[in-house]
């Protein structure tokens, strides 16, 4: 099978940042994004993180509703 995206990250102690974060296009809009970054979520949550921050652009809109879907908070 083929990836449909892919989440880089760091994670340090409790606190865990992503870097990158993808979903081909062809595959967007098919809640694989959501599904990828629960599944990531929970990953952290298993290994004591407490803390997980990104930055996004205002400009991305699917990326902000995204994230707000899944619980972040924009600062």
């Amino acid at each position: 099978s083929v990836p449909v995206g892919f989440i880089l990250g760091q994670f340090v102690e409790e606190q865990a940042e992503i870097l990158t974060f993808v979903i081909d296009p062809a595959h967007q809009r098919k809640g694989w994004g959501t599904l990828l970054l629960s599944e990531f979520k929970q990953w952290l949550r298993e290994k004591g993180c407490r803390t997980l921050t990104l930055e996004v652009s205002v400009d991305n809109q699917a990326a902000v509703n995204l994230y707000q879907k899944t619980g972040f908070v924009l600062q």
